[in-house]
């Protein structure tokens, strides 16, 4: 943003995200969407809760994960480093099970980001920072619809393959080919992408 619009400041952005919640924090390559998107982001963060890594990990950190809940409904909005407690790990994401299970809720969409301490984020219940109209999921079908949308929404023009797997890695399911040839002619008969040929 700071390349790209005249007199930004990162202020302006922090106030859009912290303070109106007109958009959120997500991802592992971390973007920022509109709150508006909220609904259909519940698709993809409950299907990485149940990616073998993470279902296993909150599996095994169950009463973890639900102490890290309680302590930020009790204690208010926390961050990785808020908490000494848990065991040590070697891990780019944190240096406790702490860390690891906060950042799992908000991979799973149970927490988001309430602000920032410099780098880090600050954590509070889902609850505490969607607005109540977006708090509800979205249809699996107009989920997986509208991030097959916004694959052309945010690179405009795209070879059938490439779109197929950036459509796959957001709504975090296999596509086959046949599927996705099948999404793409349904879109392009809606009226919602055409074909051209270079």
């Amino acid at each position: 943003l700071l390349s790209r619009v005249l007199d930004y400041t990162r202020e302006d952005l922090e106030a859009l995200l912290y303070e109106e919640r007109f958009a959120f924090e997500y991802g592992g390559a971390l973007g920022i969407y509109p709150m508006r998107e909220f609904p259909y982001w519940r698709l993809p963060m409950r299907r990485r809760s149940e990616v073998k890594r993470w279902a296993d990990f909150a599996r095994e950190h169950s009463e973890l994960m639900d102490a890290v809940l309680r302590a930020l409904q009790d204690r208010g909005p926390l961050g990785p480093k808020d908490s000494q407690e848990g065991k040590r790990v070697e891990n780019y994401r944190g240096s406790r099970e702490t860390s690891l299970a906060l950042y799992a809720l908000w991979l799973f969409g149970e927490v988001l980001v309430h602000s920032r301490r410099g780098l880090e984020k600050v954590f509070s219940p889902r609850g505490e920072i969607v607005p109540h109209d977006y708090r509800h999921a979205a249809p699996d079908d107009e989920a997986e619809t509208f991030f097959g949308l916004g694959a052309f929404e945010s690179y405009c023009i795209l070879p059938e393959s490439m779109w197929r797997r950036l459509w796959a890695g957001t709504i975090q399911r296999t596509i086959t080919r046949e599927e996705g040839s099948r999404a793409l002619s349904a879109l392009v008969a809606q009226g919602q992408v055409a074909r051209i040929v270079v």
